[in-house]
């Protein structure tokens, strides 16, 4: 999913003509962002699971 995303941003990116950087930087974030979003979505699940020990 991050790599499409970021491939979607980079063709976004190219058809614009931004910058490389700018591009790279918009994907940096955009999966910086997914990760955000997966480990919220880990704390939020994790008190339900049983916990050994």
């Amino acid at each position: 999913l991050a790599a499409a995303l970021g491939a979607a941003l980079l063709r976004l990116a190219a058809a614009f003509a931004v910058p490389d950087l700018l591009a790279a930087a918009a994907t940096a974030w955009a999966i910086a962002f997914l990760i955000y979003l997966w480990l919220f979505a880990a704390m939020l699940v994790s008190p339900s699971l049983p916990r050994r020990g």
